[in-house]
């Protein structure tokens, strides 16, 4: 399966890029992995929308098949 793209990240918030098909458990999962966070709190989809007003998750410009996702820690 193809794994996520971490395209931004910051200390509270990370945006990805991931296949439509992936769960947010996986999701969450798979970034807690690659990109811990160093606190006791992990990386978990944002339950808001992304700050240029986009709709978290919502479709890559580039391949109609991924998601972008904001999650915070």
């Amino acid at each position: 399966m193809k794994k996520i793209d971490i395209y931004a990240k910051g200390i509270v918030a990370c945006s990805i890029c991931s296949p439509k098909e992936k769960s947010i458990e996986d999701i969450e999962v798979e970034v807690n992995a690659e990109l811990p966070t160093g606190i006791s709190s992990q990386w978990k989809i944002a339950n808001e929308n992304f700050m240029t007003g986009e709709k978290n998750p919502h479709e890559c410009e580039n391949d109609k098949d991924r998601l972008h996702y904001l999650l915070k820690c």
